[in-house]
Protein backbone atom coordinates (compact mmCIF):
# COMPACT_ATOMS: atom_id res chain seq x y z
CA UNK A 1 0.00 0.00 0.00
CA UNK A 2 1.19 3.49 -0.75
CA UNK A 3 2.12 5.90 2.01
CA UNK A 4 -1.07 7.15 3.63
CA UNK A 5 0.62 10.02 5.49
CA UNK A 6 -1.04 13.29 4.66
CA UNK A 7 -0.08 16.69 6.08
CA UNK A 8 -3.62 17.38 7.31
CA UNK A 9 -3.87 14.17 9.34
CA UNK A 10 -3.24 13.89 13.05
CA UNK A 11 -1.28 10.82 14.19
CA UNK A 12 -4.55 9.24 15.41
CA UNK A 13 -6.24 9.83 12.05
CA UNK A 14 -3.25 8.43 10.17
CA UNK A 15 -3.24 5.33 12.40
CA UNK A 16 -6.95 4.81 11.76
CA UNK A 17 -6.58 5.09 7.97
CA UNK A 18 -3.53 2.83 7.90
CA UNK A 19 -5.31 0.19 9.97
CA UNK A 20 -8.50 0.39 7.94
CA UNK A 21 -6.94 0.50 4.45
CA UNK A 22 -3.83 -1.68 4.76
CA UNK A 23 -4.41 -5.34 3.81
CA UNK A 24 -1.53 -6.25 6.16
CA UNK A 25 -3.29 -4.75 9.17
CA UNK A 26 -5.12 -6.92 11.70
CA UNK A 27 -7.99 -4.41 11.52
CA UNK A 28 -8.12 -4.17 7.69
CA UNK A 29 -11.63 -3.24 6.54
CA UNK A 30 -13.00 -3.06 10.07
CA UNK A 31 -13.82 0.57 10.85
CA UNK A 32 -14.60 -0.02 14.52
CA UNK A 33 -11.47 -2.04 15.30
CA UNK A 34 -9.29 0.38 13.32
CA UNK A 35 -10.70 3.32 15.27
CA UNK A 36 -10.18 1.58 18.62
CA UNK A 37 -6.60 0.68 17.62
CA UNK A 38 -6.03 4.36 16.78
CA UNK A 39 -7.19 5.36 20.26
CA UNK A 40 -10.73 6.56 19.61
CA UNK A 41 -13.36 5.97 22.30
CA UNK A 42 -15.93 3.21 21.95
CA UNK A 43 -18.66 5.74 21.05
CA UNK A 44 -16.56 7.58 18.46
CA UNK A 45 -15.34 4.30 16.98
CA UNK A 46 -18.95 3.10 16.58
CA UNK A 47 -19.99 6.32 14.84
CA UNK A 48 -16.90 7.34 12.87
CA UNK A 49 -18.15 6.16 9.46
CA UNK A 50 -21.60 7.63 10.09
CA UNK A 51 -20.11 10.98 11.08
CA UNK A 52 -18.11 11.07 7.82
CA UNK A 53 -15.54 13.64 8.88
CA UNK A 54 -13.91 15.51 6.00
CA UNK A 55 -10.44 14.10 6.73
CA UNK A 56 -11.80 10.57 6.41
CA UNK A 57 -13.68 11.10 3.15
CA UNK A 58 -10.78 12.94 1.50
CA UNK A 59 -8.12 10.44 2.47
CA UNK A 60 -10.05 7.20 1.94
CA UNK A 61 -11.05 8.42 -1.52
CA UNK A 62 -7.51 9.49 -2.36
CA UNK A 63 -6.02 6.21 -1.20
CA UNK A 64 -8.65 4.13 -2.96
CA UNK A 65 -8.04 5.86 -6.29
CA UNK A 66 -4.26 5.58 -5.94
CA UNK A 67 -4.34 1.97 -4.84
CA UNK A 68 -6.27 0.28 -7.63
CA UNK A 69 -7.44 1.15 -11.12
CA UNK A 70 -10.92 0.42 -12.50
CA UNK A 71 -9.48 -2.18 -14.89
CA UNK A 72 -7.82 -3.97 -11.96
CA UNK A 73 -11.13 -3.99 -10.10
CA UNK A 74 -12.92 -5.49 -13.10
CA UNK A 75 -10.15 -8.07 -13.48
CA UNK A 76 -10.50 -9.16 -9.85
CA UNK A 77 -14.30 -9.32 -10.12
CA UNK A 78 -14.05 -11.36 -13.32
CA UNK A 79 -11.64 -13.80 -11.69
CA UNK A 80 -13.99 -14.25 -8.72
CA UNK A 81 -17.00 -14.76 -10.99
CA UNK A 82 -15.22 -17.59 -12.85
CA UNK A 83 -13.65 -19.20 -9.77
CA UNK A 84 -15.81 -22.20 -8.91
CA UNK A 85 -14.07 -22.56 -5.52
CA UNK A 86 -15.60 -19.24 -4.37
CA UNK A 87 -18.92 -19.46 -2.50
CA UNK A 88 -21.94 -18.83 -4.72
CA UNK A 89 -22.93 -15.71 -2.77
CA UNK A 90 -19.47 -14.18 -3.34
CA UNK A 91 -19.61 -15.00 -7.07
CA UNK A 92 -23.11 -13.51 -7.34
CA UNK A 93 -22.07 -10.33 -5.52
CA UNK A 94 -19.05 -9.99 -7.81
CA UNK A 95 -21.31 -10.45 -10.83
CA UNK A 96 -23.70 -7.80 -9.50
CA UNK A 97 -20.86 -5.32 -8.95
CA UNK A 98 -19.41 -5.99 -12.40
CA UNK A 99 -22.82 -5.52 -14.01
CA UNK A 100 -23.33 -2.23 -12.16
CA UNK A 101 -19.92 -0.99 -13.25
CA UNK A 102 -20.54 -2.02 -16.85
CA UNK A 103 -23.99 -0.45 -16.83
CA UNK A 104 -22.62 2.83 -15.54
CA UNK A 105 -19.92 2.75 -18.22
CA UNK A 106 -22.44 1.89 -20.95
CA UNK A 107 -24.83 4.62 -19.82
CA UNK A 108 -21.97 7.11 -19.79
CA UNK A 109 -21.05 6.17 -23.38
CA UNK A 110 -24.69 6.47 -24.49
CA UNK A 111 -25.03 9.85 -22.80
CA UNK A 112 -22.16 11.30 -24.83
CA UNK A 113 -23.42 13.98 -27.17
CA UNK A 114 -23.83 12.87 -30.77
CA UNK A 115 -22.52 14.98 -33.61
CA UNK A 116 -25.25 16.12 -35.96
CA UNK A 117 -24.49 17.74 -39.30
CA UNK A 118 -27.14 19.94 -40.85
CA UNK A 119 -26.99 21.02 -44.45
CA UNK A 120 -29.09 24.09 -45.17
CA UNK A 121 -29.31 25.82 -48.52
CA UNK A 122 -29.92 29.50 -47.86
CA UNK A 123 -29.56 30.58 -51.47
CA UNK A 124 -32.81 29.22 -52.87
CA UNK A 125 -35.95 31.35 -52.81
CA UNK A 126 -39.43 30.13 -52.11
Amino acid sequence: MKNTQHPKLTPRQATYIEGYMSPNSATFGNAYQSARLAGYSHQTARNLNHLKPEWLSENIGRIATEAISPSEIMSVLTNIIHDSSEPTIVRLKSLELAMKAYSMTAQHREAAPATVTLSVDLTSEK
